[in-house]
């Protein structure tokens, strides 16, 4: 069983979204331009446990699933770069705040998804393990303080990994890298953290890379 979560998908509208034998959902923009964009493939075999969807907006949805005893809610996000402007990053991380308050004590939250934060490598404790990577923002800062208040762990950072397996983003000028940051992320309930057994990055062809969780 298995859940994929996309970011800048680019496309429109919201519904049901199909790529061969794999079906989810996407939540796109409604009109103008195609921007933006975050949907979650689940796979064959977990349909069935499928509960809930709910497409809040352009960069952000969620799937609820019903496991023997248990639930859990798998969350696709994608957070504003740094060059938008002030307002559409605190309206993002409010809107994905409220989201996560939104599900009950007894539900397993998983946060996947490129939320362009820099949560730096300074261990803090429950939130932010010993293997992150140098850089933080203020997008870091909002994510770090949004764990701790609805207690959640920042997965990427608990595992010892290589560079090439850590960083999901680079940026490359005349074949020199310039630039690099762990940005995508798997964030998981604290109480979820135990079955957390790993997080890695599979690089891109292009340079650039995304995390598998």
């Amino acid at each position: 069983m298995s859940v994929l979560a996309l970011s800048e998908t680019k496309m429109k509208g919201k519904g049901e979204c199909v790529f061969g034998s794999v079906s989810g959902r996407m939540s796109g923009v409604e009109s103008g331009r195609a921007r933006e964009g975050v949907a979650l493939l689940v796979s064959c075999d977990l349909r069935q446990c499928v509960a809930e969807w709910k497409e809040i907006s352009s960069r952000l949805m969620w799937v609820k699933v019903k496991f023997p005893n248990e639930w859990w809610v798998f969350v696709s996000a994608y957070g504003p770069g740094s060059e938008r402007n002030e307002e559409e990053r605190v309206t993002f991380w409010n809107d994905l705040d409220e989201c996560l308050q939104g599900f009950g004590a007894n539900v397993n939250v998983v946060l996947m998804g490129d939320l362009n934060a820099r949560v730096g490598d300074e261990k803090i404790e429950g939130v932010v393990g010993v293997y992150g990577v140098p850089g933080k923002n203020d997008s870091g800062e909002r994510l770090i303080g949004m764990c701790t208040e609805r207690e959640m762990v920042i997965g990427n950072t608990w595992f010892r990994k290589k560079e090439i397996h850590k960083y999901t983003w680079v940026r490359q000028a005349g074949g020199r890298v310039i630039d690099k940051a762990m940005m995508d992320y798997v964030v998981v309930s604290k109480g979820a953290c135990g079955r957390l057994l790993d997080v890695s990055v599979k690089r891109g062809e292009s340079g650039e890379t995304s995390p598998n969780g």
